[in-house]
């Protein structure tokens, strides 16, 4: 019985040992469903960012545009003044170097045009990029919740082995008083 005894002793600290390393993963577990809310915010805002920039970038695209097409028009109505007054070289020269003006603002709206599409896709681009880094570390917190909740079952196991030994040892003691009485 002392042998029984000192075996279910043994048992038993080393239950508790798992008891305290069980604690230990459920606070490891809180801190990492925090993280996965945060992450998971993280990525509704960028989300929303992203939206907001691409929406921007397509209203900067069709404020270029309407540039674009009042510029052309102007430039048309120009060169429709340069034909109707080419009789005056002076008025002619003049409307010229407006056309060439305005040609050049075309040119650089275009350009402008181009670089703010160019500057969205690469936004738009490490958006979606970053939006993946945070898919992955969702999943990885994820495995680690799943792995949190096999831990948490083995621990109720343990629990009840716990409990079950120290009714075996309450048992022997019992047995032992009442040896050592007779």
């Amino acid at each position: 019985l002392q042998e029984k005894l000192t075996t279910l002793c043994l048992q038993s600290a080393s239950v508790n040992d798992l008891k305290l390393k069980l604690s230990k993963s459920e606070g490891l577990a809180g801190k990492l469903q925090l993280d996965v809310l945060t992450l998971e915010e993280q990525m509704k805002e960028m989300k929303l960012a992203m939206e907001h920039n691409l929406n921007q970038a397509k209203e900067e695209k069709n404020v270029l545009q309407e540039e674009l097409k009042r510029l052309r028009f102007q430039c048309d109505e120009v060169n429709d003044m340069k034909s109707a007054l080419s009789e005056s070289e002076s008025l002619a020269g003049k409307l010229q170097l407006e056309v060439l003006t305005l040609e050049e603002r075309v040119k650089e709206t275009e350009v402008a045009m181009e670089h703010n599409e160019n500057q969205a896709k690469e936004e738009k681009q490490a958006l979606l990029e970053e939006n993946t880094k945070l898919h992955v570390q969702c999943g990885t917190l994820n495995d680690l919740k799943s792995q949190l909740s096999r831990s948490e079952s083995l621990a109720g196991t343990l629990e009840l082995e716990v409990l079950k030994l120290e009714e075996q040892v309450k048992t022997h003691k019992e047995e032992m008083d009442q040896n050592q009485n007779q």
